[in-house]
Protein backbone atom coordinates (compact mmCIF):
# COMPACT_ATOMS: atom_id res chain seq x y z
CA UNK A 1 0.00 0.00 0.00
CA UNK A 2 1.58 3.44 -1.04
CA UNK A 3 -1.30 5.42 -0.30
CA UNK A 4 -3.43 6.08 2.46
CA UNK A 5 -6.63 8.43 2.66
CA UNK A 6 -8.26 9.49 5.71
CA UNK A 7 -6.41 8.08 8.68
CA UNK A 8 -8.38 9.70 12.03
CA UNK A 9 -7.26 10.21 15.69
CA UNK A 10 -8.27 6.71 16.59
CA UNK A 11 -5.01 5.52 14.26
CA UNK A 12 -3.13 3.32 16.59
CA UNK A 13 0.19 3.63 15.45
CA UNK A 14 0.87 -0.17 13.42
CA UNK A 15 3.74 0.24 10.89
CA UNK A 16 2.92 1.37 7.21
CA UNK A 17 6.58 0.58 5.60
CA UNK A 18 5.52 1.61 1.77
CA UNK A 19 3.54 3.98 2.47
CA UNK A 20 4.31 7.73 1.17
CA UNK A 21 1.45 10.07 1.37
CA UNK A 22 -1.11 10.39 3.42
CA UNK A 23 -4.03 12.50 4.65
CA UNK A 24 -4.84 12.74 8.59
CA UNK A 25 -6.77 15.08 10.99
CA UNK A 26 -4.81 14.64 14.29
CA UNK A 27 -1.94 12.71 16.18
CA UNK A 28 1.71 14.18 14.64
CA UNK A 29 4.15 11.69 16.66
CA UNK A 30 2.36 8.39 16.22
CA UNK A 31 1.84 9.33 12.16
CA UNK A 32 5.80 9.60 11.89
CA UNK A 33 6.76 6.65 13.88
CA UNK A 34 4.06 4.75 11.68
CA UNK A 35 5.16 6.38 8.44
CA UNK A 36 9.09 6.05 8.08
CA UNK A 37 8.81 6.78 4.45
CA UNK A 38 6.40 9.65 4.50
CA UNK A 39 6.92 12.18 1.71
CA UNK A 40 3.42 13.96 1.04
CA UNK A 41 1.33 14.90 3.87
CA UNK A 42 -2.17 16.30 4.02
CA UNK A 43 -3.66 17.61 7.18
CA UNK A 44 -6.94 18.69 7.27
CA UNK A 45 -8.85 19.61 10.60
CA UNK A 46 -12.08 21.19 11.37
CA UNK A 47 -11.22 21.76 15.00
CA UNK A 48 -8.53 23.45 17.09
CA UNK A 49 -6.33 21.07 19.02
CA UNK A 50 -7.98 20.13 22.27
CA UNK A 51 -4.04 18.71 23.48
CA UNK A 52 -1.68 21.91 22.20
CA UNK A 53 1.86 21.45 22.90
CA UNK A 54 3.24 22.78 26.31
CA UNK A 55 5.35 25.33 24.70
CA UNK A 56 2.69 26.39 22.90
CA UNK A 57 0.76 27.69 26.10
CA UNK A 58 3.89 28.06 27.87
CA UNK A 59 6.80 29.36 25.66
CA UNK A 60 9.57 29.00 28.03
CA UNK A 61 9.02 26.05 29.14
CA UNK A 62 9.12 22.31 26.93
CA UNK A 63 8.84 19.43 27.62
CA UNK A 64 7.52 17.86 24.55
CA UNK A 65 9.91 15.96 22.00
CA UNK A 66 10.20 16.92 18.74
CA UNK A 67 8.85 14.91 15.91
CA UNK A 68 10.61 14.13 12.98
CA UNK A 69 9.60 13.56 9.34
CA UNK A 70 12.61 12.30 7.97
CA UNK A 71 11.42 12.10 4.55
CA UNK A 72 8.64 14.95 4.14
CA UNK A 73 8.90 16.75 1.30
CA UNK A 74 5.39 18.17 0.27
CA UNK A 75 3.04 19.57 3.10
CA UNK A 76 -0.49 20.61 3.23
CA UNK A 77 -2.09 22.62 5.69
CA UNK A 78 -4.48 24.93 3.60
CA UNK A 79 -7.81 23.30 5.68
CA UNK A 80 -6.40 23.66 9.55
CA UNK A 81 -6.43 25.85 12.38
CA UNK A 82 -3.12 27.86 13.05
CA UNK A 83 -1.89 25.82 15.95
CA UNK A 84 -1.46 22.68 13.73
CA UNK A 85 1.13 25.13 11.37
CA UNK A 86 2.63 26.04 14.15
CA UNK A 87 2.95 22.33 15.07
CA UNK A 88 4.75 21.59 11.70
CA UNK A 89 6.51 24.92 11.02
CA UNK A 90 8.10 25.91 14.35
CA UNK A 91 11.32 24.04 14.84
CA UNK A 92 10.91 23.37 18.32
CA UNK A 93 8.09 21.30 17.69
CA UNK A 94 8.81 19.40 14.35
CA UNK A 95 11.98 18.73 12.48
CA UNK A 96 11.62 18.85 8.63
CA UNK A 97 14.88 18.41 7.20
CA UNK A 98 13.44 17.74 3.05
CA UNK A 99 10.47 19.78 3.93
CA UNK A 100 10.82 21.99 0.24
CA UNK A 101 6.96 22.47 -0.88
CA UNK A 102 4.20 24.26 1.45
CA UNK A 103 1.00 24.97 0.68
CA UNK A 104 -0.85 27.23 3.16
CA UNK A 105 -3.71 30.19 3.34
CA UNK A 106 -1.58 33.56 3.46
CA UNK A 107 -3.77 34.77 6.69
CA UNK A 108 -3.19 31.75 8.38
CA UNK A 109 0.71 31.62 7.71
CA UNK A 110 1.06 35.29 8.79
CA UNK A 111 -1.08 34.48 12.18
CA UNK A 112 1.34 31.10 12.75
CA UNK A 113 4.26 33.41 12.27
CA UNK A 114 3.05 36.42 14.32
CA UNK A 115 3.53 38.41 10.78
CA UNK A 116 6.84 37.39 10.15
CA UNK A 117 8.92 38.48 13.54
CA UNK A 118 9.00 35.16 15.58
CA UNK A 119 12.24 33.18 14.87
CA UNK A 120 11.39 30.15 15.61
CA UNK A 121 9.43 28.83 12.51
CA UNK A 122 12.60 30.05 10.19
CA UNK A 123 14.77 26.50 10.55
CA UNK A 124 11.83 24.96 8.22
CA UNK A 125 10.66 27.66 6.21
CA UNK A 126 14.63 28.46 5.02
CA UNK A 127 14.58 24.98 3.21
CA UNK A 128 11.43 25.90 1.10
CA UNK A 129 11.19 26.19 -2.63
CA UNK A 130 7.92 26.29 -3.41
CA UNK A 131 4.59 27.90 -1.22
CA UNK A 132 1.46 27.11 -2.90
CA UNK A 133 -1.07 30.25 -1.16
CA UNK A 134 -4.77 30.13 -1.35
CA UNK A 135 -5.34 34.19 -1.26
CA UNK A 136 -3.01 36.63 -2.50
CA UNK A 137 -1.75 39.14 -0.43
CA UNK A 138 -1.70 42.84 -1.75
CA UNK A 139 1.98 43.10 -1.00
CA UNK A 140 4.50 40.76 0.79
CA UNK A 141 5.62 42.10 4.53
CA UNK A 142 9.69 43.64 4.31
CA UNK A 143 11.20 40.42 5.94
CA UNK A 144 9.17 37.89 4.25
CA UNK A 145 12.41 36.91 2.29
CA UNK A 146 14.29 36.59 5.22
CA UNK A 147 11.93 33.77 6.23
CA UNK A 148 11.88 31.93 3.21
CA UNK A 149 15.41 32.31 1.45
CA UNK A 150 15.55 29.41 -0.90
CA UNK A 151 12.28 31.08 -2.62
CA UNK A 152 13.06 32.48 -5.88
CA UNK A 153 9.85 33.81 -7.32
CA UNK A 154 8.51 30.63 -6.98
CA UNK A 155 5.11 31.66 -5.04
CA UNK A 156 2.21 29.58 -6.36
CA UNK A 157 -1.73 30.70 -6.24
Amino acid sequence: MEYMCNVANNFFGDLFMSVRQLQLYDFFARISRAFPLLNILNVISLHGQKKKLTHQQNEHKQTSSIIEYPHLMYLSLNRVYVDYIKQFLFESNTYLPYLNKLSVQYQDLIDAIENFTNNAEKVNCAKLKYIILFSKPSMYPENFHDYFPSLINKLLF
